[in-house]
């Protein structure tokens, strides 16, 4: 029973670790956060540690240690596969906007701040975001962004603004 529960939850790290972790990951490599070249590896990391640990468990004769060391090791699988998702959290600081940047405004920005590296997107959990280095990041730079973002709208909608 527990080489099949183990199947399932290598499976279940591996597509975690592949797709909302790994959104975030390229969000942080594009912002070239310190520790984000990690980031490709770590759900084949994480995946590769289990299976190896679920081996060793395997061969535990008791069977409570056994299904605890289990369960611990798949929680352990499974929070490691969070790294993109904190390293981009910890490393960078999210300026939320109101709408998607546009050409132009993305233009501006980098005309503006030329060595700055940001992102910009719109999630679920988050809303249209633009998100830059926590290194980089002053009320000016979110002030700037905002406003961008806030005239780009304007024009859009056809208003004068005063």
């Amino acid at each position: 029973m527990m080489i099949v529960l183990a199947l399932l939850f290598a499976w279940s790290i591996l597509l975690n670790g592949s797709s909302f972790a790994a959104i975030h990951g390229r969000w942080a490599q594009r912002l070239e956060l310190p520790g984000s070249v990690l980031i490709p590896w770590v759900a084949w990391a994480a995946l590769v540690a289990y299976v190896l640990a679920v081996v060793v468990i395997h061969r535990i004769k008791t069977p409570r240690k056994s299904w605890l060391s289990f369960a611990a090791v798949t929680l352990l699988g499974n929070f490691v596969v969070g790294y993109p998702v904190a390293l981009l959290d910890h490393g960078s600081v999210r300026i939320p906007v109101s709408h998607h940047m546009s050409r132009e405004s993305q233009q501006a920005l980098g005309a503006k701040y030329p060595d700055l590296k940001w992102v910009t997107y719109s999630a679920s959990r988050e809303g249209n975001t633009v998100r830059v280095r926590r290194d980089d990041y002053t009320p000016e730079l979110a002030a700037f962004v905002t406003g961008l973002v806030n005239d780009q709208a304007e024009k859009r909608s056809g208003g004068t603004g005063h």
